[in-house]
């Protein structure tokens, strides 16, 4: 834990009573001034109300204690932020409350700190307090959850600053004087970690200031549903009904065997593959600005593709929130889901043929010319490349398993329909790449069919090709 040295400091302080008003019965609302505070303590005193005979008071909504005087002081308080009524009451009467508030700031030997306080923590909401020691330095506040750095590994206060500043929206959380983060949908029994540091270059942040607080076990009514699931070979389409039509909703397929894996950290997980997901769709800031044109409000029918054939799989459906930029600020990890398994095709895998490659010398670079055919079953060529050393490890597995054991390291581009015709025909279809400089690499290729069939033949050109 972070050692805090607290100092006498004076505070931001907001006076809430606005100007004199008498209520019906003539006393009149007594008007609330901050005497002295510091970083534990504070005194308020107040004017003396005609009529009154004595004055009731409460902090933070708390017990009502009453005092004859005009001043109050509270000694051995904690950081925080504390609200002040008081009201003046005689046998027949009382005012309105007064109120104020008052906040308590921290400091450190590093002449800036943050204080938070978790506060009202339910099954499914939290109010998070970051208090900074002054109203003018900027500072980065957040809440994650903690079973991300569980899963991440990450472990110290280095590898958590580096995580967070990689975040594309990082300048989003940055902040200057007391913010209170009310926190709606969260999930029940579930670790989240409150963060803040002064926002400097990572490497010149001295301290971090962290507080984990636990959900209440509870019960959440997910009020959505899926319905009418209705795989085909290589994807399936279902409806979703929320429980409110004015919430927004997204889905996600997932492999059973995965979902299982990851357990109760599924959700972590469905997120970072929406990452992926949404860059590959061509959406430059990712899953933020995907969810922003994609995510559904209302009944919906979704018709997901690019499965699997003959596999297990989970479709999940959860509420999100389009508004924001940040994939990652969002706090409903819970969701409804059904499974399903894609269907068991019957047809054989296409048929590809890979020419033997040519390569040539012009132009100050070498030119690799690679003719692919493919039988007229094929639905969809794609294409990639790599440099063999990145596959070196696995090459040796081919002869035995085929090309596929390598397809992880490539990133595929389908071809268009046109070329896809042309590799259909006799003739095939010519894949030049220019400007090469003499190495070692491999080309793979993966043909489907209909039923999701596939088939992945590669060829590697080495350095006795140039």
């Amino acid at each position: 834990m972070i050692k805090k040295i607290f100092v006498l400091i004076f505070a931001m302080t907001l006076v809430l009573t606005g100007c004199q008003k008498s209520n019906t019965s003539g006393l009149s609302t007594p008007e609330l001034t901050i005497l002295e505070q510091t970083a534990s303590s504070f005194t308020v005193s107040w004017n003396v109300v005609e009529g009154a005979d004595e004055y009731v008071y409460t902090l933070n909504g708390g017990g009502e204690n009453t005092t004859a005087q005009t001043i109050v002081t509270y000694n051995d308080l904690e950081t925080s932020i504390y609200t002040l009524a008081v009201k003046a009451v005689n046998d027949n009467a009382q005012s309105e409350w007064a109120q104020i508030e008052v906040v308590l700031v921290p400091s450190s030997e590093d002449g800036f700190a943050v204080q938070i306080n978790a506060k009202d923590v339910t099954a499914s909401t939290a109010t998070v307090e970051f208090i900074p020691s002054n109203n003018e330095t900027q500072y980065f506040a957040r809440v994650i959850t903690s079973a991300e750095l569980e899963n991440l590994t990450i472990t110290t206060d280095e590898q958590l600053i580096q995580y967070l500043y990689e975040n594309p929206n990082q300048a989003d959380y940055v902040y200057t004087g007391v913010q209170t983060m009310n926190l709606d949908k969260l999930s029940p029994n579930y670790e989240y970690l409150a963060v803040a540091f002064e926002y400097l270059a990572p490497e010149e942040i001295k301290t971090i200031y962290k507080k984990t607080f636990i959900t209440l076990d509870g019960t959440v009514d997910h009020s959505m549903t899926i319905t009418n699931l209705t795989p085909d070979y290589t994807g399936v389409t279902f409806d979703v009904t929320p429980g409110n039509d004015q919430e927004y909703w997204y889905y996600y397929c997932m492999e059973k065997s995965l979902y299982d894996e990851f357990g109760t950290d599924v959700m972590i997980y469905t997120y970072y593959g929406l990452q992926n997901l949404s860059f590959e769709m061509g959406y430059s800031s990712g899953m933020g600005e995907m969810l922003q044109a994609c995510a559904m409000q209302g009944p919906g029918q979704v018709v997901a593709t690019g499965l699997k054939h003959s596999t297990e799989y989970v479709a999940m459906a959860f509420f999100v929130d389009p508004s924001s930029t940040d994939p990652t600020d969002i706090y409903d990890w819970n969701y409804v889901y059904e499974e399903f398994s894609t269907l068991e095709p019957s047809s054989d895998a296409p048929v590809v043929t890979i020419g033997e490659p040519v390569v040539v010398y012009e132009g100050g670079a070498y030119k690799i010319s690679i003719n692919v055919k493919v039988d007229p079953s094929t639905t969809t060529l794609s294409y990639g490349s790599a440099a063999f050393s990145s596959v070196e490890g696995y090459y040796d597995q081919i002869p035995v398993e085929g090309w596929s054991v390598i397809k992880a390291f490539f990133w595929l581009k389908a071809v268009s329909d046109e070329q896809l015709e042309q590799a259909k025909s006799s003739g095939g279809l010519d894949f030049v790449y220019e400007g090469v400089e003499a190495g070692d690499y491999v080309f793979l290729y993966e043909a489907v069919n209909a039923q999701g069939v596939y088939t992945y033949e590669g060829v590697r050109v080495g350095p006795s090709y140039f």
